[in-house]
């Protein structure tokens, strides 16, 4: 998996889990949705996320990395 595919999965599984604590009315719930709405509010003005920093240190390429072909 590439670092786009693998940061959107990880955003669905945060929402999904804040979503279930709001169902049980639960503050956790409305806390973890408001982080990641203002993370993902950073990463598209700022053009910076946490999560994509630490992945890019771990050696997850990008798709668009990983789709280009090295020329022989």
């Amino acid at each position: 998996m590439c670092l786009e595919k693998i940061h959107r999965f990880m955003m669905a599984t945060v929402l999904s889990i804040g979503a279930y604590f709001i169902s049980q009315n639960a503050m956790l719930g409305q806390y973890i949705l408001w982080f990641v709405i203002g993370m993902l509010t950073m990463f598209a003005v700022f053009n910076f996320c946490p999560s994509v920093w630490m992945m890019e240190k771990l050696g997850i390429q990008s798709c668009a990395k990983k789709s280009e072909k090295p020329e022989e």
